[in-house]
C-alpha cells in the first residue's frame, strides 16, 4: 500500500443536532472555543498530527442529511459519536445514527459526552455512558469513552489524539508515541 495513503486517517464526528460536534470540531481546529452555528451537510479540516494527516469531518445532525452519513462513514478510520451530557435525547439517538451510517466493523470508535462544563444540568451519567459504550460499535468491539468541554478545552486534544493513535496501531504504524491519559471524568 502507498505510504502516503497509510499516513492519512479519516475521522468522522456524528450525532444529533446540538450535541456539541461542531464546537468540538472548531475547538480542535482553531485551538479555542467560539460560539458555533449548526453545520450544514459537512465541514472538513485536515491537520498534521505526529506523522499522520488527520482529516476530520464534522457532519450535520439534521435528519435531512442522514442519508449522506453512510457515504461519509464508508471510508472512515475512526468515528467519534457525540452526545450532549445535558440532553438524554441526544444520547438516545446515537443508535439511530450508527445504524444510518453503516459503520464498518473495523473502525475505531470513540464515545464522547460533550458539554462537560454543564455537569450541573447532566441528564446522562458518565458511568452509564462508559458501561454502554461498546454497544454502539457494529461488532461490539472496544469503544473508548471520554467527556469533553469545547468551552474549557477539557479533553478535546485527548479525544483526537486517542483516535489517531488507535488508528495508527490498527494500521501497524505506531511510532514511539504515547496516548496521554485522559483527564478525570467530571461526575
Amino acid at each position: 500500500m502507498d505510504d502516503n495513503f497509510q499516513r492519512k486517517i479519516k475521522v468522522i464526528l456524528i450525532g444529533e443536532t446540538f450535541s456539541g460536534k461542531t464546537a468540538l470540531f472548531k475547538t480542535f481546529r482553531d485551538g479555542y472555543f467560539s460560539a458555533s452555528c449548526t453545520t450544514v451537510s459537512v465541514d472538513f479540516y485536515s491537520k498534521k498530527e505526529g506523522s499522520m494527516y488527520m482529516q476530520v469531518w464534522d457532519t450535520a445532525g439534521q435528519e435531512r442529511y442522514a442519508e449522506l452519513m453512510s457515504v461519509y462513514c464508508a471510508s472512515a478510520d475512526a468515528v467519534i459519536l457525540c452526545y450532549d451530557i445535558s440532553s438524554k435525547h441526544t444520547y438516545d439517538k446515537l443508535n439511530d445514527w450508527t445504524a444510518k451510517c453503516d459503520i464498518p466493523k473495523n473502525v475505531v470508535m470513540v464515545l464522547v459526552g460533550c458539554k462537560a462544563d454543564l455537569k450541573d444540568k447532566r441528564e446522562v451519567s458518565a458511568a452509564m455512558a462508559e458501561e454502554e459504550a461498546n454497544l454502539f460499535h457494529p461488532s461490539q468491539a472496544q469503544v473508548k469513552f471520554f467527556e469533553v468541554s469545547a468551552k474549557t478545552g477539557y479533553n478535546v486534544e485527548t479525544v483526537f489524539e486517542y483516535a489517531r493513535l488507535q488508528v495508527m496501531k490498527e494500521k501497524g504504524i505506531v511510532e514511539n508515541e504515547k496516548i496521554h491519559s485522559p483527564q478525570c471524568v467530571l461526575l
